[in-house]
């Protein structure tokens, strides 16, 4: 019997061991391993963006100043409203065709907080849209031209609608239009 009771205790021995220090440490040690197998694909993801990162900035660099200032112009990265307009005005200046009556939405932090899903919807998006209205009075010929150069006009604008009335001179039209234009968000 004496023999039997040595194996019992080391196996009791054993097993308290077990339940006490290596199984709470064997627990941390498969715990810390997934929080290093988290890190590496961290760091694993942070080196892939970081040659992303790279290879954008080489090709920004390659480009020219003046491809630059172009794609700038095309999708700015602020609204720049007054930019807009003076943009516009100069595409109808040669046309005789003046800028009126500009109207334009400017979205405040007091407006955001009564936000409908649409505008939710958009606000997650990595670009915003600026809505702008205005007039311009002009022969149908210039009109017709005015879109033409609005059309090869760099900035991104889509026309919403246009409408058009007579004036006291019968070849002459006030144009209303109402545009949208697009920015890239930071």
């Amino acid at each position: 019997m004496g023999r039997f009771i040595f194996p019992i205790i080391l196996i009791a021995i054993a097993a308290i061991s077990y339940f006490t220090f290596i199984d709470p440490h064997y627990t941390q040690v498969k715990a810390l391993r997934v929080q290093l197998d988290s890190y590496n694909k961290a760091l694993s993801n942070e080196r892939q963006l970081e040659a992303i990162r790279n290879d954008l900035t080489e090709r920004r660099n390659a480009m020219s100043s003046s491809d630059i200032e172009r794609l700038e112009r095309l999708l700015p990265d602020n609204v720049n409203n007054v930019g807009l307009i003076l943009d516009l005005n100069a595409l109808g200046q040669p046309l005789g065709m003046q800028i009126q009556n500009v109207k334009f939405e400017v979205q405040n932090k007091a407006t955001a907080a009564g936000q409908d899903q649409k505008q939710a919807a958009q606000d997650k998006k990595d670009y915003g849209v600026f809505n702008i209205e205005f007039s311009t009075i002009g022969t149908y010929p210039n009109f017709v031209s005015f879109l033409a150069q609005l059309d090869k006009s760099l900035r991104m604008i889509d026309v919403q609608s246009i409408s058009f009335s007579s004036t006291d001179d019968r070849s002459v039209y006030r144009y209303d239009f109402k545009v949208k234009t697009y920015w890239l968000k930071n």
